[in-house]
């Protein structure tokens, strides 16, 4: 590439760089030579050089015959996700829970057979559930099926790792109707993808003439409720005395088959239910009479101040 120069000494034509060094006397006092020389001097300092294109290695040469194809690389085998990561450490820590759930219920069959409450100061085994055993958050009945559910458990030869894998939940259900020569039906049954506790309960009370098989593809609806604690309280004792009369610990069947027909033969679908103070009066007066007790005092509505029941009526 060639440089030149506006010369002024030669009508302001282009004149070449390499000339212009060579035999202009007035060069160094030109403004546009001093331009141009300055530039091609940063211009070589720089290294604008063209380099020689690099001659490939053996390695890099195409072969010749074209029918030789490169082999290609083998496909990467995609690593583990984290979510599946993750999973699998929610499946181990799930079937440790319920290993220690089944290892509770070895204790608690020793505490109960050895009756070991007494000594702590309880005379009854439910007394011990209930009270001792409170903070455990289960109910009696829940504390009673996890040792009855060990205990069988112990009978037909079911251990640590099948109830690890099957969760005491389902162990619980298949109690009535397991045995030493039947478990592996029941386990393979219980291990089922897809087969919920629901689902194993109706299994089993096909398995005992509870219901037909027709029945038994019926899968059951959930309702859910907040409940303050004051109100927990009070269907948690509706459930129990329920529970009582019927002999039965069955909650949802409890609250449909029991409490709301019982509930609705007092107060008829359609049927005028009566004002607020006799709707109160006829809900104490049961509480009465199942409980054995008797109110005194008025029944005040605390944002009104009507008084809703008289004393002692």
């Amino acid at each position: 590439m060639h440089s030149f120069v506006i010369c002024p000494l030669r009508d302001s034509k282009k004149v070449d760089l390499e000339i212009c060094l060579a035999g202009c006397a007035n060069q160094f006092m030109c403004d546009n030579f001093n331009r141009a020389f300055s530039q091609t001097r940063q211009e070589k300092e720089r290294g604008f050089v063209e380099e020689p294109e690099p001659v490939p290695t053996v390695s890099q040469k195409q072969p010749e015959d074209t029918d030789v194809k490169e082999k290609a690389p083998a496909p990467a085998v995609p690593s583990e996700s984290k979510g599946q990561q993750l999973y699998q450490q929610v499946l181990s820590l799930k079937s440790e829970i319920e290993v220690r759930w089944f290892e509770l219920g070895k204790i608690l069959e020793e505490i109960f057979e050895g009756r070991h409450y007494i000594p702590l100061g309880y005379t009854t085994w439910r007394d011990f559930c209930e009270i001792a055993l409170g903070p455990l958050e289960l109910k009696y009945r829940a504390i009673d099926y996890l040792r009855m559910t060990r205990k069988k458990c112990d009978e037909v030869g079911i251990g640590r790792e099948i109830a690890g894998e099957i969760g005491w939940s389902k162990l619980k259900e298949i109690v009535p109707v397991v045995t030493e020569r039947n478990k592996e039906e029941w386990i393979k049954k219980a291990k089922k993808k897809g087969v919920s506790v629901q689902i194993l309960n109706a299994l089993v009370r096909v398995a005992r003439g509870r219901i037909t098989e027709e029945e038994s593809k019926i899968v059951p609806e959930k309702m859910f409720f907040s409940l303050f604690k004051e109100q927990k309280e009070i269907v948690k004792l509706t459930l129990e005395v329920a529970g009582k009369v019927v002999g039965s610990d069955k909650d949802g069947s409890l609250l449909s088959d029991v409490i709301c027909p019982s509930f609705l033969a007092e107060y008829p679908v359609g049927t005028e239910v009566g004002s607020r103070p006799e709707i109160i009066a006829k809900l104490l007066g049961r509480f009465q009479a199942a409980f054995k007790i008797k109110f005194t005092g008025e029944v005040v509505d605390v944002e009104t101040g009507e008084i809703l029941v008289e004393s002692g009526s």
